[in-house]
């Protein structure tokens, strides 16, 4: 599956995002590398990889610590945002037509 212009037009549209032609050209570049590298992934054989669940729980990463959460001040975030109702943050909906 390669990405026309068209696609990257449908992309900005509901991103509400405006770019360059030259940014589009290389948005759509860099798209399609990306799903040609998909596209390869595809085609590794896979069928003999033993998938062991228990040992995937058993991650490396580490939690995030209760200290860090806690240095957030929730607040003065909701403080800086520009439109709040009753302490949450208002954002334009994503499934609105634009005018224009």
């Amino acid at each position: 599956m390669d990405i026309d212009k068209k696609t990257i037009e449908k992309i900005l549209g509901l991103s509400r995002m405006d770019i360059s032609d030259d940014e589009k050209n290389e948005l759509l570049n860099d798209l399609n590398v990306i799903l040609e590298y998909i596209n390869q992934l595809e085609k590794v054989d896979t069928d003999n990889i033993d998938i062991d669940l228990e040992k995937s729980k058993n991650s490396s990463l580490r939690e995030d610590e209760e200290w860090i959460r806690n240095q957030l001040d929730i607040d003065l975030l909701i403080s800086g945002f520009r439109d709040r109702v009753d302490g949450k943050l208002r954002v334009p909906s994503v499934f609105e037509k634009r005018n224009g």
